[in-house]
């Protein structure tokens, strides 16, 4: 397998887990776990965030699967700058309402699910599988 095929099989896969995480247990309340959409869900009909910028990031949080989705496409179609953009944008989005949560845990006692961490770990490396499909690229591209 090529450089260029390895690089792109692992943004797909990486993509692929980070998409699986925003469906994983986010939280556990009572005897119930929520996913990261029940969660977000939750908060934007209690009116947590109120109107602000935080308000519009729990409402927009169904677009992180497009957003994946799109950078690992972009990737496929050659096009390594758009798929970074991408996927700093999406990847930002996921750590970020993550290490929110995660931040604010410490403080409630509200017991995290594993979705949290593996959506933090996949945010990180979906980023560095961009990278490398765009570095990849240039590199070939030199040769």
């Amino acid at each position: 397998m090529d450089r260029r095929l390895r690089s792109l099989t692992a943004l797909s896969i990486v993509g692929a887990v980070l998409l699986a995480a925003t469906f994983l247990p986010w939280v556990h309340s009572g005897s119930r776990t929520r996913s990261s959409y029940d969660l977000l869900g939750l908060l934007d009909r209690l009116g947590v965030a109120g109107d602000g910028l935080a308000a519009g990031l729990i409402r927009w949080w169904p677009v992180v699967p497009l957003l994946v989705t799109c950078a690992v496409v972009l990737g496929w179609w050659s096009l390594h700058g758009w798929a970074l953009v991408v996927a700093l944008v999406a990847s930002g989005y996921v750590v970020g309402v993550a290490g929110v949560l995660i931040v604010a845990s410490g403080s409630t006692g509200v017991d995290l699910g594993i979705g949290v961490w593996v959506a933090t770990l996949s945010g990180a490396l979906f980023v560095a599988a961009a990278v490398v499909a765009r570095v990849t690229a240039a590199s070939d591209r030199a040769h």
